[in-house]
């Protein structure tokens, strides 16, 4: 039987792609992390991602770091099971993590652009 050990959840908007043209265009993202002991005693990551589009265009929609992890033309990327180690534990840290947070260690990056960054990275490590 698999042995829920935590549950943590965030939301982030992503609208960096319209440099604050207009803040009430975006998509906002929520992440849901499932930390899972499996049978065998190895520990797992479930990562599911909802999203919301605050209009419906495609201005709106290209906003969207799921939809560059497309699964087929019609369904976003919903997220992933990885396993948990040392490395995947400090993606889904940084994942999770607000964009004030995140800031301290973007680097020249902004911290969105960072997460989708991290997102994608993620999406490469499913189990």
């Amino acid at each position: 039987m698999t042995k829920l050990l935590e549950v943590v959840n965030n939301k982030f908007k992503f609208n960096e792609r319209l440099y604050s043209i207009d803040d009430n265009i975006y998509c906002l993202i929520d992440i849901t992390v499932k930390k899972l002991q499996y049978d065998n005693l190895k520990i797992y990551y479930d990562i599911s991602y909802k999203y919301i589009n605050s209009v419906d265009n495609e201005i709106c929609k290209n906003l969207n770091p799921l939809l560059d992890l497309k699964i087929d033309d019609d369904q976003p990327y919903t997220g992933d099971i990885i396993v948990s180690n040392s490395f995947t534990d400090e993606l889904i840290k940084y994942l999770l993590m607000p964009y004030e947070e995140l800031s301290n260690y973007s680097g020249y990056s902004t911290p969105e652009h960072y997460k989708r960054q991290i997102i994608k990275t993620i999406s490469l490590f499913w189990d």
